[in-house]
């Protein structure tokens, strides 16, 4: 029996082997600077080649957000299986009263085990392989990572009303860019049977944001031990030192603000277990606007937050540019307006749902 994390996106944990049970200790990422840890993304492979009966169990995590405790585990908790890495099924965790997460595999001699359903750099080539021959998409390169990943930004469509999105500030949450791809792949085939729907309107998304992360097989923060959804009111110079990723957004918000095209909505897609838009406090007239079209295309928000987070993607690049932003939680526990477990098919459809919400936005703001 192996558990293997030698692949893009494997999680690094401690493990062991013993009568018939695997246990699995997760490894925390650490934010610089401050006592916050985070642990809850796993994704790793199981060779069985006896094909003996397989027991899995992930022992509690013990998470620190602002000084208070937490664990990102819960009872239901879903994840996902796969015998190829392709296909994935969901299953339902059964939780102990310790904390631990525990599930049987059966004789399973091979398989990947996932907390959310993997979404990658290679998944990403792929998309951008399929698309990037159209003559409704450019593709950019606005940055580097501290690893030297490059920092695409993926343009769709050529109307002036440009949406930007961001997704996977966190490396465990994938559901944004399921939702990307959705979108993209509606937008393109709106345009191809009913061009004028299409006409006034662009996306421009910067799919993946913390690659280093997501190619690791982390958490939360990046290589420098920040966080993507934090540090937007810090100094430029300060920020750079820890966040390149960040810094490469903004810049290229600065171009577009002296070229006169900023976006008219800016969107962060984030993954969590209540399925929220957060917005920043002095903006919510705007942003109920965008909720109630949500509400009338989509599965999300579940609900409406003004957030307290003064310093992170929404509540920054409000303040900086005026844009009307937010951040968009899909739910990785349970869909409840849809009650159903989430899976990348559920967020595909949401993508492509949300070309309708978009187009309501820009013309009830144009």
């Amino acid at each position: 029996m192996f558990i293997s994390y030698f692949f893009e996106n494997g999680s690094p944990c401690n493990w062991d082997y013993s009568d018939g049970e695997l246990a699995v200790d997760l490894l925390y990422d650490h934010e610089a600077g401050a006592t916050n840890k985070a642990a809850g993304h796993f994704h790793f492979s199981v060779d069985n080649p006896e094909r003996q009966p397989v027991r899995i169990r992930i022992k509690l995590a013990t998470n620190i957000w602002n000084g208070q405790l937490g664990s990102p585990f819960e009872a239901d908790l879903p994840s996902y299986y796969s015998e190829d890495g392709k296909t994935w099924q969901v299953f339902v965790w059964q939780q102990e009263t310790n904390g631990d997460l525990v599930a049987e595999f059966g004789k399973l001699p091979f398989f990947y085990l996932a907390r959310l359903e993997p979404y990658t750099e290679a998944n990403l080539k792929q998309l951008c392989g399929d698309i990037k021959d159209h003559p409704l998409v450019t593709m950019s390169n606005i940055g580097t990572t501290l690893e030297d990943r490059s920092l695409e930004m993926i343009h769709v469509g050529t109307g002036e009303q440009r949406v930007l999105l961001r997704a996977r500030a966190h490396p465990w949450e994938p559901g944004g860019n399921w939702v990307i791809d959705g979108l993209i792949r509606e937008f393109i085939a709106q345009y191809e049977t009913n061009p004028e729907k299409v006409k006034n309107i662009g996306f421009d998304i910067m799919p993946i944001a913390n690659k280093d992360g997501v190619a690791r097989g982390m958490t939360r923060f990046n290589l420098k031990g920040a966080d993507l959804n934090r540090g937007f009111s810090r100094p430029r110079a300060e920020l750079a030192a820890v966040a390149p990723e960040n810094i490469a957004l903004l810049e290229w918000l600065d171009q577009q603000q002296t070229a006169g095209t900023l976006p008219v909505l800016a969107l962060d897609f984030h993954n969590d277990c209540n399925g929220g838009l957060l917005i920043p406090a002095d903006d919510e007239a705007r942003m109920e606007i965008l909720a109630d079209s949500l509400r009338r295309h989509t599965f999300s928000p579940e609900t409406v937050i003004s957030s307290p987070n003064k310093d992170g993607f929404a509540a920054g690049v409000h303040a900086q540019y005026g844009i009307a932003a937010a951040t968009l939680e899909f739910n990785a526990k349970y869909i409840n307006n849809i009650k159903q477990l989430p899976s990348a098919t559920h967020w595909q459809q949401f993508g492509r749902d949300f070309l309708e919400v978009a187009l309501e936005f820009i013309s009830e703001n144009s």
